[in-house]
């Protein structure tokens, strides 16, 4: 059985991907691994075997007593879980007008958006011989907090970039605005949809997952200030 992983996924936190690869062991010695694919056909039918699945740096991330048969000891709906749990989805990286790390003026609109080549979907396989399930990850929802209690601000997609002559009216546009001055705690927040599907015919549901960023805000009142030259 063997995962591999299409640039992010559902049950880790962010950065990359991730595969498992499952082979079974041979019970009673501590050396006999036997592989995969048309090397399963060494393995005798109704003898008992350790299924050990191993991450990348060789760590277990399953391990089951089976008694091999020709037809898959594990279902469909067992693979999908198993690539679910072993992939990775991006943490969202804010974008805004003006950057993160400059204030803002309290009643100003600021601009927000994320990068949109990370709004894609994401999946990834798992298989054993005879069957595979591939699970598919779809970023949905896009949610905005300002930390000022004003509430969430759901935006279209990773919402639109801010460009040079932008208007709060652009198709896509997400904005918000600080009412009063202080430091506030923002966050940002990706829901992604997760189904899968199988070579059998199969299919459902996993759990939404979601990934969350937060990032400070100042928000600054500034005055006008009235001069005049005097007169009599």
């Amino acid at each position: 059985m063997g995962v591999t992983a299409g640039g992010g996924a559902g049950g880790g936190t962010g950065g990359g991907g991730g595969n498992v690869t499952c082979t079974y062991y041979e019970v009673g010695t501590d050396t006999v691994w036997l592989g995969t694919g048309t090397q399963a056909t060494t393995l005798t039918e109704g003898t008992a075997y350790w299924l050990r699945c191993a991450d990348a740096a060789d760590v277990t991330v399953y391990l089951d007593l089976i008694t091999y048969q020709p037809a898959p000891v594990i279902d469909a709906a067992t693979l999908a879980r198993q690539a679910y749990k072993e992939l990775v989805l991006p943490t969202p990286a804010p974008r805004t007008a003006p950057p993160s790390n400059q204030p803002v003026l309290v009643g100003m609109a600021a601009w927000l958006w994320l990068d949109p080549t990370t709004w894609t979907p994401q999946q990834a396989t798992a298989s054993l011989p005879g069957l595979s399930a591939t699970v598919a990850a779809t970023p949905t929802t896009l949610i905005w907090d300002t930390g000022d209690g004003s509430g969430p601000i759901t935006c279209a997609g990773p919402a639109t970039p801010w460009h040079r002559g932008a208007q709060r009216s652009d198709p896509g546009a997400c904005t918000a605005a600080w009412q009063h001055s202080g430091i506030y705690t923002a966050s940002v927040t990706v829901t992604w949809r997760v189904t899968w599907t199988a070579s059998d015919g199969t299919s459902g549901a996993l759990p939404d997952v979601t990934r969350t960023t937060t990032y400070p805000v100042q928000a600054q009142s500034r005055q006008a200030v009235i001069t005049s030259n005097g007169g009599a």
